[in-house]
Order: C-alpha cells, then structure tokens, then sequence
C-alpha cells in the first residue's frame, strides 16, 4: 500500500540520516574540519562535536535527499578506516632492526642462487670480517702483510665484544684478548691507525719497518703469513673470488668514503646470523650490489 511504501521510504532515508552523521563525524576529526564542539541541530537530532562547515553540508543533504551523497560519504568513510588500519602494519615494517631485513634479504638470495654455486660460499662470519678489513686497510696505503694482521685483530676484537654481550666471556677474558696487564703500555697517537670507521688498530714495529697488531697474548704480533693460511683454508678456492667482489667493492669508494663506511657494508653483506660460530651462505652478487657505479 501507498502508507506502507512511505513508512518503507522514511526507515531508509532515517537509515541513510544516521549513516550519515556518523560519517561526518569520522571524517570532521580526521580532516580537522571541527571549529566548535557545540551540538548543532539536525533536524530529527543532534551531532554533537560537528562545527559549524560540516553540519551545513549535513542539512544541505538530508533537506534535498542527496542520496548519493551520503552514499559518498560512507563510502569515503570506510576508506579512511582501511588507510588508518594499516598504519600499524606499516609502522612494524619500518620497525624492523637493520639485521632483520639484512637476513630476510639473505634468506630472499638464497632461493635466488641456488643454480649458481659459485657465487655462494657458506662460512661463519669471522674469516670473511677478517678478509674485509685486509682489502679495506690494502685500499687505505697499508701492505698486504699489514693488512692481514689488522684483519685478525679486528675480527678478534669484535669476536670478543660480541661474545662478552652474549655472556659468552668474562670481563678478564675481553681483557686478555690485549694482552696481560704486565706486557700492556700506554700508546700514543703513533701506536695506532684508524681506518675502519671508528676502531683504532694498535700496531707494533715489525720485520723491514712494517707494523703488525699484537697477537691475542699482547706479547708478540700476529703473523701475516697464519692469517692467509687460514683464510685459504676456511674459504679454499672460493677465497680468490670472495676478495675480488671485495676489492671491486672497496675500490668503487673513495679511501675517506670507504673509512667511514667500512662496518656498515660489513653489516650488510655478511652471514645471516644462525647461532654462535655457525656457518651461514655469503653471496657475491651481494658483495659486488653494494658498490658504488655513479
């Protein structure tokens, strides 16, 4: 009947009203459009905390029956709620630490180098720190057998840091990585060389006026020729490939550059983490990725 359709017709248009001030009200706070927190009058109700600009467009509405309109504003509603839901997932992205996002992209690689062994070396992170200081401090003017003895220490050092963090070393033991109190001596400026960010290389005169770093005892130095054998070993006959992505690497940076960022390339090539001493893949292509070709 003629009543029934217009009962009909006054629940949907009442349906559409209440839709609509809850819309207004969504989007009056996100878009900052609330000038005055007084309730303003509605017709059938009130909005309250709508100003002044939002209630006009719900009159204007509700008086001319914009259907549309108001369909607009849910719909214009339910997208602003999607954007404000994702935020979160966003932020827990952008919340990731540097290593987190360094080991996905590992785990990425190696699906992607699994036809391509060459390129894949699977090593515990120590021998390939050690290495990348040695093409590091060859880049900075240092000699090859230099070089090597820095790598050992470095590697040594940070071995020993991350071990004491872990609960692995006691404090006495991080200390006797420099060497017995006895055999220690105040150093000056000359006794040290800074080339891999902020780390500074304790080094001692050696054979033919070279200077090497303390061994592990502080009482003699590290030999040059021990640190090769055992990359050779470690590494084998992928050691030549691994040092030639790293020298490409260092060689695409200026020495000040490369200084700088010397730890921080580390960090973003090297093994993912699986546990203490555990081997993990280092991927070349990785290595090369980080260069600098402008």
């Amino acid at each position: 009947s003629r009543a029934e359709g217009s009962s009909q017709q006054l629940k949907k248009a009442n349906f559409r009203a209440a839709a609509l001030r809850r819309a207004a009200r969504g989007l009056a706070r996100k878009r900052s459009q609330i000038t005055s927190g007084e309730s303003v009058s509605q017709g059938s109700g009130k909005v309250k905390g709508v100003g002044p600009g939002t209630a006009y467009y719900i009159n204007e509405f509700l008086a001319h029956g914009k259907i549309a309109e108001l369909e607009q504003f849910e719909q214009q509603n339910e997208q602003d709620k999607r954007k404000q839901s994702e935020k979160p997932k966003e932020e827990e992205v952008a919340s990731e630490t540097r290593q987190e996002q360094t080991d996905k992209q590992a785990e990425k690689e190696a699906n992607e180098n699994q036809n391509d062994p060459d390129d894949t070396i699977i090593v515990n992170r120590a021998p390939v720190l050690t290495l990348w200081v040695t093409v590091v401090a060859e880049r900075n003017g240092f000699t090859r057998q230099e070089a090597l003895t820095y790598g050992k220490w470095v590697a040594g050092i940070l071995a020993q840091a991350k071990g004491k963090a872990e609960g692995r070393f006691s404090t006495t033991q991080s200390e006797d990585h420099q060497g017995p109190p006895s055999k220690k001596r105040k150093r000056d400026d000359n006794d040290l060389v800074q080339f891999f960010g902020d780390i500074k290389v304790p080094v001692q005169k050696a054979e033919e006026g070279q200077r090497y770093a303390p061994d592990a005892n502080g009482e003699d130095t590290v030999d040059p020729d021990d640190v090769q054998e055992y990359l050779e070993r470690v590494m084998g006959d992928k050691l030549k490939k691994v040092q030639e992505a790293m020298q490409y690497l260092a060689k695409t940076k200026s020495k000040e550059k490369l200084k700088e960022e010397a730890y921080e390339l580390y960090e973003d090539f090297r093994p993912a983490y699986k546990g203490w001493g555990q081997k993990s893949e280092l991927y070349l292509p990785k290595i090369r990725g980080l260069a600098d070709t402008n």
